[in-house]
């Protein structure tokens, strides 16, 4: 049986992109990946599953800190995935009604119950893609944080003592690759400027994305 082919397109992103891309840091440049393809799927995918597990547990911590908080949002949409105001606002959207915020946790319950309505239906699809996309994009960002840091531990402008000793080893696939795309990076410090906002953007692909899955399953209940 084809392991990768029981792969679906939500682990593909959620679990053995990211392990693969945590793997990298430490697989040495010297291993075959050809050769030992089976054990790379088979322990990224594991590390995968681990991290975002890790994840998962990160946010509901989060969630708990920020569920009581006033003026933030957008930001509780980013961390917590079934944030009250966000399903509130995008039913509001599809309905065109206003809903008071008392009923919040009705319609989150109500939501709830819609979703699980439709799982069985084509149009589940679609969604299914958007919350593979958006898992994705959640999980990739600390690992665009931690090639961040390798890139200036390895970058000639960093003159970090700490970040000189903890660089001195084999390089892995990952510092490799890094390495390679420093041959064509003359200032370090514009190259981190641009990975901040893309991992802004990231964040901001992320809000909009989770804001489209609600749209979806409102208007999949609606129609």
């Amino acid at each position: 049986m084809d392991f990768t082919s029981k792969l679906s397109l939500y682990d593909i992103l959620t679990q053995l992109i990211s392990g693969f891309l945590i793997l990298a840091l430490f697989i040495p440049e010297s291993t075959s990946l050809q050769e030992n393809w089976i054990f790379v799927i088979i322990f990224s995918y594991l590390i995968g599953i681990i991290y975002h597990r890790f994840l998962e547990y990160i946010r509901r911590v989060i969630a708990c800190i920020l569920e009581d908080k006033k003026g933030i949002r957008k930001l509780k949409t980013i961390f917590i995935r079934n944030a009250n105001e966000a399903i509130k606002k995008a039913k509001e959207k599809i309905y065109r009604t206003e809903y008071d915020a008392i009923n919040e946790e009705e319609i989150k319950e109500e939501y709830i119950r819609t979703y699980y309505s439709i799982m069985n239906k084509p149009c589940y699809t679609n969604i299914s893609t958007l919350e593979a996309q958006e898992a994705f994009l959640r999980n990739i960002t600390l690992i665009l944080l931690a090639y961040i840091v390798v890139f200036c531990c390895e970058c000639s402008y960093c003159e970090c003592s700490c970040c000189n000793c903890c660089c001195n080893h084999d390089y892995s696939i990952g510092v490799e690759y890094i390495l390679y795309l420093k041959k064509y990076i003359s200032n370090c410090c514009c190259f981190c400027f641009g990975v901040v906002l893309f991992l802004f953007s990231i964040l901001f692909a992320r809000y909009h994305t989770q804001m489209k899955v609600y749209k979806a399953v409102w208007e999949a209940g609606k129609y």
